[in-house]
């Protein structure tokens, strides 16, 4: 106890050593932790959080972050007691899409668009709107018996845009809760307020993610997104997760509720992800299918395997499509 009393005071006389202490020990840990890049090395191997197999209901509330440590601190202690008791381990090798040719879209619920857009400003209602259209566009193609598609929301995440959320890396998840009408009991959506455009008669069949990076100077090398194969999943694969937190939008902190699936550890599920994505690629996956279950859980993980001069980190832009028959 005596000889750490000795070390404080060195550090509180000198605090110019405890700042060198500190760049050696971050120093030490990137040269630890830093690996060449092997190009012909395109799966990676990581451990991802899974929940559970005994848990089938979760409620998280997530505090938004900010200098009032007294408004979130409890809250964060919560969650991570929830989550360290709900949550296990499991390896999973996230395959190489592009080598997997054996994948098809209306089989495994994903796939790879090219999507060349003339969106200038992102951030704009003009630029949402342009590129609501060309994604709708792309939708047609693939489903031309659609009669009618609606957007909801529109997330950024990385870069230094006010409208930006951090790279989500975290454990495989849909965004929505399997069961429709459980959904909206609890309250996350008011379906009346969100679909006053849908034409009379049609019945909405199936909901579709869209993930697409934008204004990077590289291929996405460092956050990539991950699907497991739609064909694969099953019921028993989901746990409802009832979510109460906030994000930015439109530079503003905006507090929702979400009603999403997260996933338990299914071995037979595997889960792809496309290298090295580039702005004029985007992925389209299932997030929902109404009369039964069909749906890509997806998560982003970190890449570490990257060209060195691939420095842009991740930005993107997600949004959901219903679409309907």
């Amino acid at each position: 106890m005596a000889l750490l009393k000795n070390f404080l005071n060195i550090f509180k006389k000198t605090p110019g050593l405890l700042c060198a202490v500190v760049i050696v020990i971050l120093a030490f840990s990137v040269m630890r932790t830093s690996t060449p890049y092997v190009e012909e090395q395109t799966e990676v191997t990581q451990p991802v959080n899974f929940v559970k197999p005994h848990i089938n209901q979760l409620t998280m509330v997530i505090p938004r972050v900010d200098w009032k440590v007294w408004s979130w601190a409890m809250p964060i202690l919560r969650l991570m007691y929830t989550y360290m008791t709900s949550y296990e381990k499991h390896t999973v090798v996230f395959k190489d899409a592009r080598k997997a040719e054996h994948l098809k879209y209306e089989v495994n619920g994903f796939t790879l668009e090219k999507l060349e857009s003339n969106v200038t400003d992102w951030h704009s209602e003009e630029g949402q709107k342009q590129y609501e259209q060309e994604v709708f566009a792309l939708i047609r193609r693939l489903h031309p018996e659609a009669k009618h598609l609606h957007a909801v929301d529109y997330l950024f995440r990385g870069g230094d845009h006010p409208d930006a959320n951090p790279a989500a890396v975290g454990s495989p998840h849909l965004d929505f809760h399997q069961n429709w009408d459980e959904y909206l009991e609890w309250g996350a959506w008011n379906e009346s307020e969100h679909f006053t455009d849908v034409p009379e008669g049609l019945t909405k069949r199936f909901v579709l993610g869209i993930w697409k990076p934008i204004e990077m100077k590289n291929p996405v090398s460092d956050f990539c997104l991950a699907v497991g194969d739609a064909s694969q999943f099953t019921e028993k694969d989901t746990c409802m997760n009832r979510i109460e937190m906030g994000h930015m939008n439109n530079g503003e902190w905006q507090e929702f509720k979400a009603f999403t699936s997260a996933i338990k550890h299914n071995p037979e599920i595997d889960y792809y992800y496309y290298p090295f994505q580039t702005n004029d690629e985007v992925l389209v996956f299932r997030q929902l299918t109404f009369d039964r279950y069909f749906a890509n859980p997806h998560v982003a993980f970190k890449n570490d395997n990257a060209p060195p001069e691939y420095t842009d980190t991740r930005k993107s832009i997600e949004t959901r499509v219903f679409v309907y028959f």
